[in-house]
């Protein structure tokens, strides 16, 4: 479902909220998108995606909106254009549907959804996720051995090498390191969160564990879905696609 019930034009930039992370895609018109998506797929029309970042492989395909959103909220967003020009619309198309049913190589950092979408509107490959979450150099999905990630509550999560990680608590303003943030429960019209006591109170109680890190499967975002909604992020697996 549309979030803003914005009608996608061709050549639109297509988010997707995934739980933990955002699915990228192209419309193409009449109700098709095409986008990155993992060898092997869910049922929905969601990612799965674990083997096949794992095994760094993707293929390009072209489906229905409705069916790769299932049961998410989407947008148009085409956040870029302030910074590049778009090309034109037929083009955007027409190199979009010449990729279809081709199998690509997949890297989180250097060639997820995002960068794919983006290389195809503005012939620039690039990824707020990636960047956000501040990949070192060279990292690659269950090979990261260091780094610095977002947080999103009152702690901000450290990876060290081996995959580990530790809770902090911090202010607020050292945390961010002067960055943008905001307030983002975008999850609550899916699920019911905990009592806010219950939340703080067992948030501190993990405050100086040491933890396993997994880009995939255990990161930042799904350490605060757990602790907001109780481990409903446990009912996916799925990469930043």
């Amino acid at each position: 479902m549309s979030l803003d019930r914005t009608s996608p034009k061709p050549g639109d930039l297509i988010e997707i909220f995934r739980i933990g992370y955002e699915h990228w895609a192209i419309y193409v018109g009449k109700g098709y998108v095409v986008h990155l998506a993992p060898t092997r797929e869910t049922a929905r029309g969601g990612v799965s995606g674990f083997s096949s970042v794992v095994g760094n492989r993707a293929i390009v395909k072209k489906e229905l909106l409705s069916v790769v959103a299932g049961g998410d909220k989407y947008r148009v967003n085409n956040k870029n254009d302030k910074k590049y020009n778009p090309l034109p619309p037929n083009k955007i198309v027409q190199q979009a549907e010449k990729m279809v049913g081709k199998e690509v190589h997949y890297s989180v950092t250097r060639n997820n959804c995002e960068h794919f979408v983006n290389k195809l509107r503005y012939d620039i490959p690039r990824s707020d996720q990636a960047s956000m979450h501040q990949f070192p150099r060279g990292a690659e999905a269950g090979k990261v051995t260091e780094g610095v990630f977002p947080r999103m509550g009152s702690s901000r999560i450290f990876m060290f090498v081996g995959g580990q990680a530790v809770v902090t608590k911090e202010t607020l303003r050292d945390a961010t390191w002067g960055c943008l943030y905001q307030v983002n429960n975008h999850l609550d019209h899916k699920y019911r969160p905990l009592p806010v006591d219950v939340i703080v109170r067992s948030t501190e109680k993990t405050v100086g564990d040491k933890r396993t890190y997994a880009v995939i499967c255990d990161n930042s975002k799904r350490f605060v879905i757990d602790l907001r909604y109780r481990r409903v992020h446990r009912m996916l697996v799925g990469p930043i696609f």
